[in-house]
């Protein structure tokens, strides 16, 4: 009579543990398999991959103080090189000058309130409303 070996049994040989005699565990259910997943999912934390342009956000203020003690975009460009991030001085000028705009807040007359708040506040509903009321504001909409 031949005697068949399942992959286990030969991986726990192999190991050097012993046999399991005749117990099997229960198989899993869909739900039992479905939980493991999302757990290993939500505990699965993915390298977090930054561009060149989330590296100057990060470092902004600081080379923000530079330039404004007449450091030159080229030499900052040549440090952060050497640092590993490959940026040149015309990028780095560029998403400089896209982050500062970024970071700039205007603040527009809510319609529900009336009070100043950030523009990024008011829901899209009210974006029709504000461009006709800043018209108004410049003198431009009669």
């Amino acid at each position: 009579m031949k005697h068949e070996t399942t992959m286990g049994q030969a991986f726990n040989t192999a190991h050097g543990l012993p046999p399991k005699t005749g117990v099997s565990l229960p198989a899993k259910s869909s739900r039992d398999i479905l939980e493991s997943m999302r757990a290993a999912l939500q505990a699965y934390e993915p390298e977090a991959k930054m561009s060149n342009l989330d590296y100057v956000r990060e470092m902004f203020d600081l080379l923000e103080k530079k330039l404004k003690a007449d450091a030159k975009y080229a030499k900052l460009a040549e440090l952060m090189k050497e640092a590993g991030i490959d940026v040149k001085d015309s990028a780095l000028k560029t998403m400089m000058s896209k982050i500062r705009a970024e970071r700039k807040v205007q603040l527009v007359k809510c319609p529900c309130c009336q009070s100043k708040v950030p523009e990024s506040q008011i829901g899209e509903q009210y974006r029709d409303e504000i461009s006709v009321q800043a018209g108004a504001v410049d003198g431009s909409a009669a």
